[in-house]
């Protein structure tokens, strides 16, 4: 994207020597400018506007997980109980992501997926299902399981 940057150096209390900048896309309205300051005298101002750009989603990131997962939600006396949990959260996250859940009509947003995910646990028969697979040697028990059964007849 083609955009607009001005840059001046300044000062700002308690930071010290820094650069602002000014940058708005060309052809937006005036309205979208963004101010940024970076105290790196170095960094040209492209590399700031992508760093912060790439900032942008790893705060989303983090506003999902609190949001939605819980992330805040730990009562524990030991750390190493608090980085399982902070696992847990991440693992959780990353599954609900790459779950290719479709819904037409529906957002992909994690909301919406982690919906979507409660909804496919409270059905009775997929409930019954996953519990079955997941048991140890679940998938050749779920097997015999499904060959012995009557025809027609239901598991669950």
């Amino acid at each position: 994207m083609e955009f607009r940057v001005r840059q001046i150096k300044g000062y700002l209390r308690y930071v010290g020597s820094v650069q602002l900048i000014c940058s708005e896309f060309k052809k937006r309205p005036a309205d979208r400018k963004k101010y940024l300051a970076c105290s790196d005298q170095k960094a040209k101002p492209r590399q700031i506007i992508i760093g912060y750009r790439m900032r942008w989603a790893i705060e989303i990131f983090h506003k999902e997980i609190k949001m939605f997962l819980g992330f805040e939600d730990v009562a524990t006396k030991r750390f190493s109980s608090v980085i399982a949990h902070v696992h847990w959260v991440y693992c959780a996250y990353i599954m609900l992501k790459a779950v290719p859940i479709k819904v037409p009509g529906q957002d992909s947003s994690l909301e919406s997926r982690q919906q979507r995910i409660t909804q496919i646990i409270d059905s009775r028969e997929t409930r019954y299902v996953i519990q079955r697979l997941t048991q140890i040697n679940g998938p050749e028990r779920y097997k015999t399981e499904l060959i012995s059964a009557p025809k027609g007849a239901h598991l669950w």
